[in-house]
């Protein structure tokens, strides 16, 4: 993706904008909205997933409730022995 945008603004950019339908202002949009993504995506892969602990399993039960969509009832997590 960062390839395909970087060969757009060093080649494209000048070909296609400004045109009739798209404005210069545009391009710093697109700056914006391709460096925001960039960095959201950044912190989501850095971002630790969390571990359920035997201090932290009573918040994060009562936080999220069975909807009984993924798992049954009264089941029992194999590695944790926790509740599902």
């Amino acid at each position: 993706m960062l390839s395909l945008f970087s060969s757009f603004v060093l080649y494209g950019i000048d070909v296609y904008v400004p045109s009739p339908n798209v404005g210069f202002n545009l391009v710093y949009i697109g700056y914006f909205l391709f460096a925001t993504n960039l960095l959201i995506y950044y912190f989501a892969c850095t971002e630790q997933p969390g571990i359920i602990t035997s201090r932290n399993y009573d918040d994060i039960n009562n936080k999220y409730k069975n909807l009984n969509v993924f798992y049954a009832q009264g089941g029992n997590c194999r590695t944790c022995k926790y509740k599902k």
